[in-house]
């Protein structure tokens, strides 16, 4: 067996760092063959060889011969310089119950880097979300252009949870850098549970764009078949045609958002004429008519907060009135996916909190060219347009960043790592934080922060954010974020009462705090170590 207990990031699937170690000894040490029991019968080590093996290389087994394990630890480090190796193993190596050495830290210790120093790893401090990711790729495009990095370099930014690609692929839109996002999600806005919300919301603004009503009848499933939606489309179009015919090309036909709400709405003389004009069941069975109508009463009244609510509080009025967390549930297969799903949709939220100060979604007058949902829609767009599905042949000689979680990124190397997110509440996680010191759940995210450290070879960078935004009952609001604990280990100058590596640190550019000159400053990174 070969592997290594510090990278074991799978506790949820039932893995664990000792199966690596007591647990296999336990299993096979001084054992007759393996697990005891497996085998009916009780024969000798030798005769259990030899009915595997086929080989005459046991004859000199005795009899009574048992099995006897060895531990042989690979201890040159081929991948990453000294300097990451050895801020990786400070991560890992710290106790939070003790300050007593184990004879695993002496073994860490004795690690031999074979690549040489290297540059030392970077910890920075950033205003928010947003300075963090066009500091990133600002630095990426710096070291490209100062010769850090060739456009043949391997280049990485690591994250805790999916939720926090969406500001870096919008950080490299911006400052073209090509990326690809690594991992079965793929890039932010082309996630199922986003493009679920954003059907919606393109209904709201377009209600003439079909691929999203062919979306929005099935998120959640409401029993509407393409048969029942060709039908619902059949009446659409012959309700326009009347119209046309009735009033003229003057006055433009309804829309089928307009056509659904007609199979409820009353009150609206205009609406209501649509029934009059062509009756619906010239088109649509009344098995089909009665899945639609519950939906036609959902978006009747989302039609109307359209009107007055902001987008992102539309967003969330969205999301509980057509019970699209139950949805999410549904077309998730573990816990842990659902909980992923729930927190791209919330930074969908966050993206759109920004158009929140320019009034409701919806603009009541037509003659408005322009209204908030709209230029969000625009700009969604814009990032889904470019934004690559994966990495193209021809990349014309230019560096492709790739963005993934820490558990895509197992198993990977990099010339240069950024390792974003490095604050109290996403790494750790809030809920292994909530767990307790020793607990399962916070011993793994060690784990994780020395896996996502080592996928470095050459240069390492950790950030993490000051401020932090929340959702607080129908809004979001920004608090005062810790650096992770993680972080204070490699920015600290004494850990446990023991000198920290000089290696590790850093000249300081900046301090912690901000300056007065740095509040009137457009948001920026300082180092910290």
């Amino acid at each position: 067996v070969v592997g290594d207990g510090d990278q074991s990031i799978y506790s949820w699937r039932g893995a664990s760092p000792e199966s690596m170690t007591s647990d296999f000894e336990l299993a096979f040490h001084d054992r007759k063959h393996g697990w005891e029991g497996l085998i009916k019968q009780d024969i000798s080590l030798k005769q259990y060889l030899e009915r595997i093996c086929r080989s005459s290389a046991t004859a000199e087994l005795p009899e009574n011969a048992t099995l006897e394990v060895q531990s042989v630890y690979l201890m040159e480090n081929y991948r990453s310089t000294t300097n990451i190796v050895r801020a990786a193993q400070r991560i890992i190596s710290a106790s939070e119950s003790n300050n007593e050495e184990s004879a695993q830290d002496t073994m860490r210790r004795d690690m031999k880097p074979m690549r040489g120093n290297g540059p030392s790893p970077r910890v920075l401090a950033c205003k928010d979300g947003k300075s963090e990711a066009n500091f990133v790729v600002n630095t990426i495009n710096s070291m490209v252009e100062n010769g850090d990095l060739t456009p043949s370099s391997t280049v990485a930014m690591i994250y805790r949870t999916n939720a926090q690609s969406r500001l870096l692929e919008e950080a490299c839109v911006e400052q073209n850098l090509r990326y690809v996002v690594r991992g079965s999600s793929g890039t932010f806005y082309k996630r199922a549970e986003i493009q679920d919300c954003m059907s919606f919301l393109k209904i709201m603004y377009n209600a003439r764009d079909r691929s999203a009503w062919a979306r929005a009848v099935k998120a959640p499933s409401r029993g509407i078949g393409e048969a029942s939606l060709q039908e619902f489309f059949n009446y659409c179009d012959a309700v326009a045609a009347a119209s046309l015919e009735a009033r003229g090309s003057q006055r433009s036909p309804p829309t089928p958002l307009d056509v659904l709400m007609s199979l409820v709405q009353r009150g609206d003389e205009e609406i209501s004429d649509i029934g009059a004009l062509v009756p619906p069941n010239s088109c649509m069975s009344t098995r089909s008519m009665n899945r639609f109508i519950p939906f036609a009463s959902s978006m009747k009244s989302l039609k109307e907060k359209a009107h007055e609510q902001h987008v992102s509080e539309f967003l969330m009025s969205l999301i509980d009135d057509l019970n699209l967390r139950s949805h999410f549930d549904t077309i998730s297969k573990t816990r842990e996916e659902y909980e992923d799903r729930v927190g791209n949709v919330m930074e969908l939220v966050r993206a759109a909190n920004r158009y929140d100060d320019h009034g409701p979604c919806l603009v009541l007058s037509e003659e408005d060219l322009e209204s908030p949902l709209g230029n969000f829609l625009d700009d969604v767009a814009l990032i889904a347009d470019i934004a690559p599905d994966d990495e193209a042949d021809d990349s014309n000689g230019r560096i492709v960043a790739n963005l993934m979680t820490i558990h895509s990124s197992k198993g990977m190397e990099f010339d240069a790592v950024f390792l974003v997110g490095n604050e109290e509440g996403t790494f750790p996680t809030q809920k292994a934080i909530s767990e307790g010191k020793g607990s399962v759940e916070l011993s793994e995210e060690r784990r994780l922060c020395y896996v996502a450290m080592t996928r470095a070879k050459t240069h390492l960078v950790l950030t993490w954010r000051r401020e932090v935004s929340y959702f607080a009952g129908s809004t979001f609001k920004t608090k005062d974020a810790d650096r992770s604990r993680f972080l204070r280990i490699l920015v600290s100058k004494r850990d446990g009462g023991k000198k920290a590596q000089s290696d590790l640190i850093l000249r300081a550019w900046a301090k912690e705090s901000n300056s007065n000159e740095e509040k009137t400053k457009e948001p920026q990174c300082s180092d910290e170590a």
